[in-house]
């Protein structure tokens, strides 16, 4: 078994990337090919209040109210929680990374590859290339994004796409699409099944 990584970030809102700031990010190992969860780690990362006001919308700062995720950014401001700054979430992402790193798939070359999956994870790549290059730069350029199995799915077979990412909390929305990974194993399959037999079930007298 080898190990993959889901990553997961809540933000001020979407693009441009530059101008919205990483406000909690999770990172979930999970070994393949039975895409277990091994470990998470997440992090609230603390922004002056007015920053965040700034740059927040009201989609966004309520999505992040009705979550919980703004409560926690207020004890943190209140000193009722430690304040864990961008600095030391990027260091504190490397080293679950860097634990984790030694069982990811390796190239013909012998090199690991970190492959960075989740519910949107180009988008989460961006943040990461933004914010925090040194850790984006530890996964690989390809990415998995369960969605693409759903998209499959609908072309070969129809019915619907799932959704996932609606937790709006990191962890929480990295094991909606671990589940849905399993959800795609089990549904596809069984759909193949049945069209195999179908195809050549004998026909009726």
């Amino acid at each position: 078994m080898s190990t993959v990584f889901f990553v997961d970030v809540e933000t001020t809102g979407l693009y441009p990337v530059e101008k919205n700031l990483i406000l909690e990010l999770g990172i979930t190992a999970v070994s393949e090919p039975d895409f277990t969860e091994i470990e998470s780690f997440s992090t609230v990362i603390y922004h002056e209040p007015a920053e965040i006001a700034s740059r927040c919308d009201n989609y966004a700062f309520n999505m992040h109210k009705e979550s919980g995720l703004i409560e926690e950014l207020r004890q943190m401001h209140a000193l009722e929680r430690p304040r864990v700054a961008p600095k030391a979430a990027l260091l504190e992402a490397l080293a679950f990374v860097n634990r984790h790193a030694a069982n990811a798939p390796r190239n013909d070359k012998g090199y690991p590859e970190l492959f960075l999956c989740g519910a949107n994870p180009q988008f989460d790549r961006d943040y990461l290339k933004s914010w925090m290059p040194d850790l984006a730069k530890k996964f690989h350029h390809r990415v998995f994004d369960v969605n693409t199995l759903f998209l499959f799915r609908r072309f070969v077979l129809g019915g619907p796409v799932e959704k996932f990412g609606t937790a709006h909390r990191t962890i929480a929305d990295n094991r909606q699409a671990l589940a849905g990974v399993h959800t795609f194993i089990q549904s596809f399959g069984d759909a193949v099944r049945e069209a195999i037999q179908a195809e050549f079930a004998p026909e009726a007298a």
